[in-house]
């Protein structure tokens, strides 16, 4: 399987240049630092649920369901970099739902993407989206608060502050 890398907007421009194939970028919608799309940068814009302080752009179903399609055309030698601003919350959601995406248990998922991004914090409108558009039926929803218990409770790559993953970690779904 691909690897796959996380960051915030401030190292996307070096990981992008110098390491990744493909791209996932998520902005803010006021964010005029946006790349052009290519075949091999795909960027959405919305807030993060954070964000929000009013009737604001939040992630969509369409647009969880466009990344999901782009994600679709990952090979195996790939190098995919998902970032937004902080590397935290969007980012990490959609990073998942691409393991999962390309056969991943929701479990694995969460478990290696909190080992590249200790301080990870997924967008839960992102993650329900993304377990209706795969029909995965609550899986995703009990990956998330089995990871979430474990981070609590000190078991957890969050709570062991285990370092980011760097060359960045291969992921694979038979490991």
């Amino acid at each position: 399987m691909f690897q796959i890398q996380i960051s915030g907007l401030h190292d996307s421009v070096r990981l992008r240049e110098e390491w990744a194939t493909k791209t996932i970028g998520l902005f803010d919608p006021d964010d005029h630092r946006r790349p052009p799309d290519s075949g091999t940068y795909h960027q959405e814009c919305f807030f993060d649920l954070e964000d929000l302080a009013g009737p604001q752009p939040a992630p969509s179903r369409d647009a969880i369901a466009r990344i999901l399609e782009f994600a679709s055309r990952f090979q195996r030698d790939d190098r995919i970099l998902v970032h937004c601003v902080a590397g935290v919350s969007r980012s990490t959601a959609v990073a998942i739902l691409v393991l999962i995406r390309h056969g991943m248990a929701p479990e694995r998922a969460f478990s290696h993407i909190s080992k590249i991004r200790p301080a990870m914090s997924p967008n839960m409108l992102i993650l329900e989206h993304g377990e209706a558009l795969l029909r995965l039926n609550g899986a995703i929803k009990r990956a998330y608060l089995g990871w979430h218990r474990a981070a609590l409770t000190g078991s957890g790559a969050l709570a062991s502050g285990i370092a980011q993953a760097s060359p960045p970690a291969q992921a694979s779904p038979h490991a």
